[in-house]
C-alpha cells in the first residue's frame, strides 16, 4: 500500500513539474515583445508586396467584378515620433491600370507637430498636403499599423493594436497543452476571444518567439481598425508562410503571405492574398545619415493645400527650399523650424 502511495506521488510530481512547464500566454506575448520592441523602437526598412484581389460589390454595381493585381514598393522609417514613408504602386490600382514605368508615388510625413503628404503619378506634378497641428504620439505611431509592408509581419493583424497588446487585453487568452509543428518550427498555440475578433497565434521558439502564422475571425459585433462590424460580416484572415533572418542578434520576418476572405453584406464580397518581402531592414539607424526624414522628393513649385489645426486657409501657396510659401513668398510654415509662422 505504502509502495501505491508513492507511486500516485511520483506520477502527480511528474504531472505538476509538466503542466508548470508550459508556458503562459502572458510570459510567451512578453518574449514575443521584447523581440519586436527590439526591432521597431526605431527602424529602416524597405519591402514590396503583390497584392492578388477578387471582387464581387453589392453596393456599387458600377464597380466590374473581377481579380486585380497590384504591386506595391515602399520605403519606411520611423524613430519613436517621427514616420515616413515613400511608395511607389503599379497594376490594377483603384480599378484603373497604371504601368510600372509610371508608378503612383504615395509620400507622407507625419510627427508630433505636422504632416505632410502628395500622391501622383511620376509624370505629373505634385499637390502636397500639409497639415500643421499638434498631434497626438499614438497617431504618430499608428502609422506603424498601416503603411509599411511588415505591418501584419510584426502583429498588426485587423488592429491598430499590436497583437501582443489585443490578447493581453481580452483577459481570456490560454496556451494550448500541446506544441505544434509549423515547417521547420515548433510553435506554443494561443487561442483568445478578443474584442477583434478570435484569434489563434503560433509563437515560433526558434526564431525569437516571432509570429509564425497567425489566423483571425471577426464577425457581428467585432472590431476592425475602428469600424464595429455589422450583422451579417463575417471576416477569415490568416497570416502564413512566414521567413526570419537575424538582423543584429534580433530575429525579423523577412516574408510572408497574408489572405483575407471576407463578406460584408450589402458591400462587397472580396477574397485576396498578399504575398509581402522585406527585403532591407535596419535596427536604430543613423536617420540624419539616412537623410530618413528629409523631404527631397517634394519638388520647389509644388502646390500646397496647407492647413492649421483642421482649418483650410485661402490663398495660393507653393513649396520652396523646402518650406510653404503664400504668392508673396513669405514663408508660412517651416516644417525645421521650432519657432511659429508669420502670417
Amino acid at each position: 500500500m505504502r509502495r501505491h502511495k508513492i507511486a500516485i506521488l511520483i506520477c502527480l510530481t511528474v504531472v505538476q513539474l509538466a503542466v508548470a512547464k508550459n508556458p503562459t500566454a502572458r510570459e510567451l506575448l512578453d518574449k514575443y515583445a521584447a523581440t519586436v520592441d527590439r526591432c521597431l523602437g526605431s527602424f529602416a526598412t524597405k519591402g514590396e508586396f503583390v497584392m492578388d484581389t477578387k471582387w464581387k460589390h453589392v453596393l456599387n454595381p458600377n464597380v466590374k467584378a473581377g481579380r486585380y493585381t497590384s504591386y506595391t514598393k515602399k520605403d519606411f522609417r520611423y524613430d519613436g515620433h517621427r514616420t515616413r514613408y515613400i511608395g511607389y504602386k503599379w497594376g490594377d490600382v483603384g480599378y484603373r491600370k497604371i504601368p510600372k514605368e509610371n508608378p503612383i508615388i504615395n509620400s507622407d510625413i507625419i510627427n508630433t507637430e505636422y504632416r505632410a503628404s502628395y500622391s501622383r503619378q511620376q509624370d505629373k506634378p505634385s499637390v502636397i498636403k500639409c497639415h500643421k497641428k499638434p498631434l497626438d504620439p499614438e497617431k504618430v505611431q499608428r502609422k506603424l499599423a498601416l503603411a509599411w509592408v511588415g505591418a501584419a509581419a510584426f502583429g498588426f493583424f485587423a488592429s491598430e493594436a499590436r497583437i501582443d497588446t489585443v490578447l493581453r487585453g481580452c483577459g481570456n487568452a490560454a496556451v494550448r497543452k500541446q506544441t505544434e509543428q509549423v515547417d521547420e518550427s515548433n510553435c506554443y498555440v494561443i487561442d483568445a476571444d478578443t474584442k477583434y475578433g478570435r484569434y489563434t497565434v503560433w509563437i515560433d521558439l526558434k526564431h525569437g518567439y516571432n509570429l509564425k502564422r497567425m489566423r483571425s475571425i471577426q464577425e457581428q459585433g467585432d472590431r476592425v481598425g475602428r469600424r464595429i462590424l455589422p450583422q451579417g460580416y463575417k471576416g477569415v484572415r490568416v497570416l502564413t508562410n512566414m521567413a526570419f533572418k537575424q538582423v543584429d542578434g534580433v530575429w525579423i520576418p523577412t516574408e510572408f503571405i497574408y489572405e483575407a476572405d471576407v463578406v460584408y453584406p450589402a458591400q462587397y464580397e472580396m477574397t485576396g492574398q498578399t504575398h509581402g518581402k522585406i527585403t532591407e531592414f535596419l535596427i536604430n539607424p543613423d536617420h540624419e545619415a539616412l537623410r530618413s526624414f528629409e523631404l527631397d522628393d517634394y519638388h520647389d513649385g509644388s502646390t500646397v493645400i496647407y492647413f492649421e489645426n483642421d482649418r483650410s486657409l485661402s490663398g495660393r501657396y507653393v513649396w520652396k527650399d523646402g518650406k510653404v510659401v503664400d504668392d508673396k513668398g513669405r514663408v508660412v510654415f517651416d516644417p525645421k523650424s521650432k519657432k511659429p509662422s508669420r502670417r
